[in-house]
């Protein structure tokens, strides 16, 4: 391979760059916002396409699935990051033991 040319990334993830890194911060700020809201998956991907946001991997469309992978990512690392091993878990059930390992706030 020439030495110029960076490598594929591995199967299911994208290369990012420091820029694409900071609007991926910013859409999981945006969903975790909007699901907070209230607002199902599909509303949320509706918003992100009638603001012409790219997915993950520079898709053109959102799709509720899509939406739901960006928050199950997002919570999954919000687990490993306080020690919580996050394979095997639901959705609901991640967002339970994040909340019972977070301190309480006062």
């Amino acid at each position: 391979m020439d030495k110029n040319r960076q490598a594929p990334a591995p199967r299911g993830r994208a290369i990012t760059s420091g820029r694409a890194k900071v609007a991926l911060a910013e859409l999981r700020k945006e969903i975790a916002r909007l699901r907070k809201a209230g607002e199902t998956y599909r509303a949320i991907a509706d918003v992100l396409n009638a603001k012409s946001r790219p997915t993950r991997r520079q898709g053109a469309k959102w799709y509720a699935a899509s939406v739901r992978a960006v928050e199950l990512a997002d919570l999954r690392a919000k687990a490993e990051a306080l020690g919580i091993d996050p394979h095997g878990m639901t959705m609901e059930k991640l967002h339970e033991s994040i909340d019972h390992a977070r301190p309480e706030q006062t």
